[in-house]
C-alpha cells in the first residue's frame, strides 16, 4: 500500500498585512492572539484617522 505520508494537509492563514498610508503592519492570527492584537490596534488606527481628518479640515480654505 501507499504509506499515507503527507495526507490531510490543510491551508490556514498565518496573519494579515495591514497598510495605512506608508506603514505596513503584520497581524498574526496564530492562536487567539491575532484577534486580540487586531483589537489592540483599533484605538491607535482610530486616533491616526481622526487626527488626519482634523488636519484636512484645518487645511480646507474658509469660504466667506
Amino acid at each position: 500500500g501507499g504509506g499515507g505520508a503527507g495526507g490531510g494537509m490543510g491551508v490556514e492563514p498565518i496573519g494579515f498585512l495591514v497598510t495605512k498610508d506608508d506603514q505596513i503592519s503584520f497581524i498574526s492570527t496564530h492562536h487567539s492572539k491575532g484577534l486580540s492584537a487586531m483589537f489592540e490596534k483599533v484605538p491607535d488606527l482610530l486616533e491616526k484617522y481622526l487626527s488626519k481628518k482634523e488636519k484636512e479640515r484645518k487645511e480646507e480654505p474658509v469660504m466667506a
